[in-house]
């Protein structure tokens, strides 16, 4: 999940890596982590995030997904209830 949500070009600041690869004679290569990892602080509140705007982009059309989305998630993980029926889609 975390790895499918963006970070938006201002925090990809935040999110640059130098590699040389230990020559030290020569200046570094900057990469930048573009998505969102997952041993990042923030990934667990990005990821819930996610999903509520997923649920909330998508209620019209899926009611019953949006509410399980929203009532028996935490983070990415699902607990879907028998009192939202047997088919969710």
């Amino acid at each position: 999940m975390d790895n499918s949500v963006h970070i938006n070009p201002i925090e990809q600041l935040c999110h640059r890596v130098l590699w040389r690869d230990l020559d030290e004679s020569r200046a570094p290569d900057v990469y930048i982590i573009q998505r969102v990892n997952m041993g990042d602080k923030p990934a667990g509140a990005i990821a819930s995030e996610a999903l509520y705007k997923t649920a909330e982009m998508f209620k019209c059309d899926y009611p019953k997904v949006a509410d399980l989305l929203t009532q028996s998630t935490y983070v990415d993980d699902s607990v879907p209830s028998r009192s939202l029926g047997k088919s969710y889609v």
